[in-house]
């Protein structure tokens, strides 16, 4: 069954009646089941190795189960094709973007570093303001210094209001997540310079818009200083 069923989350320390899901410590707590599932793996070796031993026949009878030879993940490992990203060994129902992933903590981007750090009023402020959203922020709203709310970014229509966003953004992330960008197996590839201080991963995202739409950097170069963040970076649509 590739189905998903729904579920309820609750709190597993005190009744239901006491319950509050939007305590930080149940919300860091989801976060970390979440990571669990999505990094189960799933030995396709394995299962060509009993499937090979539960049907033996003679050589040269076809083997078809060895199709699921390898691992295999809700993500898969990706693989550059002729231009296109191919993912090996993803299993047939993954995350996103709803399958999964309609939840509390899509709120939080499953940034692992917010969600780590949360407190009561970044709960409150994200949660409140998520839906109030009248462009799709790809930056944390978790945070009163985001430019998810900095007036430019919300309305993001006329060319000073791109132009003022842009160096909020850049301004952001060049202090909050710097991201570099480089040429890795012939592949431009966005990275923070260190993942373990990168305080808002949507500024990789951001990073990585940038170097499509400008001229790429140097290795070593910060894409995030002195370029600005892309035209398009806050052009997406809540669904």
């Amino acid at each position: 069954n590739a189905r998903f069923n729904f579920f309820s989350a609750t709190c597993a320390d005190v009744p239901e009646s006491q319950c509050d899901i939007m305590d930080p410590k149940y919300i860091k707590a989801f976060h970390e089941i979440n990571e669990k599932v999505k990094n189960i793996v799933v030995d396709g070796d394995k299962l060509v190795a009993d499937l090979d031993d539960a049907h033996k026949k003679s050589e040269g009878d076809t083997r078809p189960w060895t199709i699921y030879a390898g691992d295999w993940s809700f993500s898969g490992t990706p693989r550059s094709v002729n231009g296109s990203v191919v993912f090996d060994g993803r299993k047939c129902s993954q995350f996103g973007p709803f399958c999964a992933k309609s939840n509390l903590l899509d709120v939080f981007r499953d940034d692992d570093y917010v969600i780590t750090n949360l407190n009561s009023d970044q709960i409150l402020r994200a949660v409140n303001n998520w839906e109030g959203q009248e462009t799709m922020c790809p930056l944390t709203l978790a945070t009163a210094d985001s430019p998810c709310y900095d007036v430019n970014c919300q309305k993001y229509t006329t060319q000073t209001e791109r132009h003022n966003c842009r160096v909020a953004a850049t301004s952001y992330c060049t202090a909050k997540c710097p991201t570099i960008t480089q040429i890795i197996n012939g592949e431009e590839v966005t990275r923070p310079v260190n993942m373990a201080t990168c305080q808002d991963r949507g500024c990789i995202q951001l990073g990585a818009l940038g170097s499509v739409t400008t001229t790429t950097p140097a290795a070593g170069m910060l894409n995030t200083d002195p370029g600005e963040a892309p035209e398009s970076a806050f052009e997406f649509q809540p669904t």
